[in-house]
């Protein structure tokens, strides 16, 4: 495998992660997530892969999911960058969407955090609670993001949750 195809297409942001919202709802309820998710006024339609964009939101909104216990909350905001502008340490490369999915989940060690975009690699603490999952939803994220030309991160603390960043570009490479 190792490559991607790309078949672009104008993707609303929105509706795609209300659509991924939509199909977890189950979970949602069984768990009594609080869910809050927000978006800037006027988001653009993006140019990118509507298959591609829709495997890395799903591992990343499904993981906040599942690893954020009981009556914990998530919060998905999307935005607009442009570049230069600031998010935490990071200064934006080109004008993009951003999309922030944060949760009260579990959280990741800060020993563990070098190695959360490996291949095959689940933290201790998701072992011990879901024993199904592969380790490689947020690896294939990782490729998926970088082939898009965006960039993929976290910040996260153990008992504490976690916030992933996602940037997508709003222009041509």
């Amino acid at each position: 495998m190792g490559t991607f195809t790309f078949n672009p297409a104008l993707i609303n942001i929105q509706d795609m992660i209300r659509l991924r919202l939509s199909e977890h709802d189950i979970i949602i309820k069984s768990k009594s997530l609080n869910i809050q998710d927000a978006y800037a006024p006027k988001l653009p339609p993006v140019l990118t892969d509507r298959k591609l964009l829709y495997i890395v939101l799903q591992n990343i909104i499904l993981n906040s999911i599942k690893y954020t216990p009981a009556n914990g909350s998530i919060n998905i905001s999307v935005s607009c960058k442009s570049k230069g502008e600031r998010i935490n340490d990071k200064n934006v490369p080109k004008d993009c969407i951003l999309i922030v999915v944060s949760d009260t989940g579990y959280g990741i060690s800060k020993e563990e955090h070098k190695k959360i975009f490996t291949k095959l690699f689940r933290t201790s603490t998701v072992r011990k609670i879901d024993t199904d999952g592969t380790g490689l939803g947020l690896y294939l994220s990782r490729a998926i993001v970088d082939h898009l030309d965006g960039e993929l991160w976290f910040t996260s603390e153990l008992g504490k949750g976690s916030t992933f960043y996602v940037t997508i570009p709003t222009t041509n490479k």
